[in-house]
């Protein structure tokens, strides 16, 4: 069908010049660091902060803004000199225009931040008290100011267009008649933005001409939509600053957009760049999320806290209806402790929630059984997880029970490598007390096997010993332990007869021991 139709030609081409790359704020700097040097965004605020307090080398590193004021203009050739000295950058520096003024040096968008853009001060430095990537962060900065001294970059775009009265297609090419600023990266990775506009085109368009035409054939490419491709560091950190576009309620939606109507570079983000580094370090940490091949997905457990939590805690909802309230303060129509009563209310209440709501964290079991040794197999007795162990004398394996003292149960091992529960062991007996948990207040049960007897509470898993009248031996709350949570129990040396002090999380890993003095804590 498309072969049987007479088209036409239409060519437009067109020079265009490409202004010089703005300096970079903290988040631009955070994204081109990630992309050449795979540096993480907390490490390069790290290395700024070094630049900046440690070596005095350049302006304010936390920076929002990419202007510069028309003072910086004034004092170039200083500024250029002093990374002269310090990069020996001569050629760049000496074939640079101290005439040509880029648009970066703009005072109305310097006064719409706090700081003016991220870029070298005139202090000298000697090169060997600076760590590789120290310098490696000074120099992009440095190349970024170096080529606002450079001309345009001078690009013939082309556009072809096929078309009838039925269909019409279109096809673009660039090609670079002069590099202009582009020379200060030769042979280097730009920013992805530079990137775009340096493109290597294969095919150039431009030497076409008007015609009418006739196609001898056409290849028709059948393609499927894909998903989303997984964020990069780079795309995560652009992403922060425009998530109002994910969010369907149009009022919040809203209200983040008009959060950073006066924000270059922000349409509706969460945070700031400082910020977003901190959050992103955290979430590596913790273990919700981790990089493969360069690509940030999420874990098990991260994937299970987001299941687990109230809606209100996973959409962007608060940082918007905040803002709100604060704008509202700014105006004089709500007074700021009314404001404070309200948060503190609705995180009161966010907290009950959370207490009252089951949750469920199978990874988080699953990994702390690993991490602790323990089997997928429960003592018939307690309930608690069974360790595999080793006899000492005959070599051979058996199941015991990982509440030991408590519990003294103890299974051989199945052909299948499950516990021989029908051999070695009963079902013990169970009887609810009067007695209340010292934790949750629940009703204990006690326990009675062949084994031992003790304590428990069927709802936070707590255990007690008996005291001699068969009452719960409880913790005594008197004192708490300095190093952790947990409290100081009186315990006697079983070597020579003496007394000392020990926290009840000792088995845990709490391991404060403080000498007895008449009967206290020393």
């Amino acid at each position: 069908e498309l072969l049987d139709k007479a088209y036409t030609l239409n060519v437009i081409n067109e020079d265009k010049f490409i202004n010089q790359p703005l300096p970079y704020n903290l988040l631009d700097l955070q994204v081109e660091c990630s992309q050449v040097f795979n540096f993480k965004p907390d490490y390069t605020l790290k290395i700024t902060q070094n630049l900046r307090e440690k070596h005095k080398c350049i302006s304010y590193n936390r920076s929002d803004c990419k202007y510069l004021p028309n003072s910086i203009f004034d004092d170039r050739k200083n500024l250029l000199n002093a990374i002269k000295e310090n990069l020996g950058f001569n050629d760049l520096i000496q074939n640079a225009d101290l005439n040509i003024k880029s648009i970066a040096f703009n005072d109305e968008e310097v006064n719409k931040s706090s700081h003016y853009a991220i870029i070298p001060t005139t202090s000298r430095f000697n090169k060997a008290n600076m760590s590789k990537d120290e310098l490696k962060v000074y120099e992009l900065i440095s190349k970024k100011f170096i080529a606002l001294f450079y001309p345009f970059k001078k690009v013939k775009t082309t556009k072809v267009e096929i078309f009838n009265d039925e269909y019409k297609f279109i096809a673009t090419s660039n090609k670079t008649l002069e590099l202009g600023w582009e020379i200060v990266y030769k042979n280097e990775i730009l920013e992805e933005n530079d990137k775009e506009d340096n493109l290597n085109n294969n095919l150039d368009l431009s030497n076409l001409n008007n015609a009418f035409i006739s196609p001898l054939s056409i290849d028709i490419i059948k393609k499927e939509t894909k998903p989303r491709p997984l964020y990069t560091m780079p795309t995560l950190l652009k992403d922060l600053t425009s998530i109002s576009k994910y969010v369907t309620d149009e009022k919040i939606k809203n209200l983040l957009k008009a959060k950073d109507k006066d924000k270059k570079g922000e349409s509706g983000g969460i945070g700031t760049p400082a910020t977003r580094s901190e959050v992103i370090k955290t979430l590596f940490k913790r273990g919700y999320i981790e990089e493969k091949n360069k690509k940030i997905v999420s874990t098990p457990l991260g994937e299970e806290l987001i299941s687990n939590l109230p809606i209100n805690l996973k959409t962007p909802n608060l940082t918007a209806l905040w803002w709100e309230k604060q704008e509202e303060i700014r105006s004089g129509n709500l007074k700021l402790i009314d404001f404070l009563n309200d948060v503190n209310s609705d995180l009161k209440a966010q907290i009950e929630e959370i207490r009252n709501t089951e949750f469920h964290f199978k990874y988080i079991e699953t990994r702390e059984n690993k991490e602790k040794n323990l089997s997928e197999f429960k003592c018939l007795r307690c309930n608690s997880f069974l360790i595999k162990r080793q006899n000492k004398k005959d070599k051979s394996y058996f199941y015991s029970c990982s509440n030991y003292p408590n519990c003294n149960e103890g299974y051989p091992i199945l052909n299948d490598g499950s516990p021989d529960y029908k051999k070695e062991s009963l079902k013990p007996k169970e009887e609810i007390t009067n007695f209340k948990c010292q934790e949750c207040n629940e009703p204990l049960v006690l326990i009675t096997s062949k084994n031992a007897t003790f304590f428990s509470c069927k709802n936070c898993k707590k255990t007690y010993s008996l005291n001699n009248d068969k009452t719960p031996k409880f913790i005594d709350k008197s004192h708490k332990c300095p190093k952790c949570d947990g409290y100081l129990t009186r315990r006697k040396n079983s070597k020579d007869g003496s007394y000392f002090w020990g926290c009840s999380n000792y088995r845990i890993g709490c391991k404060v021991i403080i000498d007895d003095n008449n009967g206290e804590p020393k």
